[in-house]
């Protein structure tokens, strides 16, 4: 069974650099500090999240959308925040794309 983990993980090193994909290294990343995705993803930014003694990568946002940060139409940013209840207790677990969505970019 470990040999089949480490033949595993080869495999996927060896399809990463072949395809030429950028991998996220959890522990050069640092805690809720969210960045661009990598390219070739179709989410549009990446955080470590860390919340509690608990680490998680988070990928949100579509990459081929407009958010707050780029069109500052409040009626829109209004609509988004209440269709994803970012202002409610289930909105504001930091493990959760809701919550980087509704903080990072709406």
């Amino acid at each position: 069974m470990n040999e089949e983990k480490k033949l595993r993980q080869i495999i996927r090193l060896l399809i990463i650099e072949s395809l030429d994909l950028d991998e996220v290294d959890k522990d050069k990343m640092k805690c809720n500090k969210p960045q661009r995705a990598a390219a070739g993803k179709k989410q549009k930014k990446t955080v470590k999240a860390c919340d509690k003694g608990k680490e998680k990568i988070i990928h949100y946002g579509y990459r081929g959308m407009e958010d707050y940060t780029q069109h500052k139409d409040k009626g829109r940013r209004a609509n988004f925040r209440a269709r994803m209840k970012c202002d409610t207790a289930a909105g504001q677990d930091k493990l959760t794309a809701r919550y980087w969505a509704c903080k990072d970019l709406w």
